[in-house]
């Protein structure tokens, strides 16, 4: 119970920064032939350095590739710079507009 209580409160505050700030909801999306190993650290970056708050992330696996999706929201318009590797494989991600 206090779990989702702690959740509940953090998820009002969430609600609460995004109404003062004018947040805008935003959809980044990339592939890659390997999974990214440092994608939890990225978003662990995003939202204590930058202060983008991350609504979710899905990693789905098409069986060829993985697509990630990271749904934040923002008050200013963000891209999504990708690295890879020769094999297509992301190695690094950076955050452009910040």
């Amino acid at each position: 119970m206090l779990g989702s209580d702690w959740e509940k409160k953090a998820a009002d505050n969430r609600e609460k920064i995004r109404k003062e700030k004018s947040f805008k909801k935003q959809h980044l999306t990339f592939t890659s032939n390997g999974l990214y190993t440092d994608f939890n650290t990225f978003l662990f970056m995003l939202q204590y350095e930058y202060g983008i708050i991350i609504d979710d992330s899905i990693i789905e696996d098409t069986g060829e590739v993985f697509i990630y999706h990271i749904k934040c929201s923002y008050n200013k318009a963000l891209k999504l710079k990708v690295y890879k590797d020769s094999n297509n494989i992301v190695y690094m991600l950076e955050i452009l507009g910040v």
